[in-house]
């Protein structure tokens, strides 16, 4: 749900910057990596966190990488579509929601292979 509002209010934004659209996205992913870097610091007991904060944290910290990776996901089929400019949008769309769900099938169909599963929580 945070998202869902969060890329509406990323690509509301965007409209004004229409020229930094790569500088935006880089920096997105690069505070989804330090998220996740420091979700697994906190994890592994690197930075040491209060026990009354550590829920607080390990919350903040998903949420605030889940927004920096699925809040601009719009951005990227708007780059894709502008990159790909003499085709029609609807056709770079649906060329690249093909291709992600073809592969996001691939690795589900792959990892339900039993030797390929094997040290994974999937067979249980």
């Amino acid at each position: 749900m945070t998202s869902s509002v969060s890329s509406v209010f990323i690509s509301y934004i965007m409209n004004y910057f229409k020229k930094r659209v790569k500088l935006f996205l880089q920096l997105a992913n690069l505070v989804a990596l330090t998220m996740f870097v420091i979700l697994i610091c906190i994890q592994r007991s690197y930075i040491f966190v209060p026990p009354s904060f550590v829920t607080t944290s390990l919350y903040i910290l998903c949420t605030g990488a889940a927004i920096s990776i699925n809040g601009v996901i719009p951005l990227y089929y708007e780059l894709a579509c502008d990159s790909a400019f003499p085709a029609d949008e609807g056709l770079t769309g649906s060329v690249i929601v093909t291709v992600n769900n073809l592969l996001g099938f691939t690795v589900l169909m792959l990892f339900l292979h039993p030797t390929l599963a094997l040290g994974t929580l999937l067979l249980v």
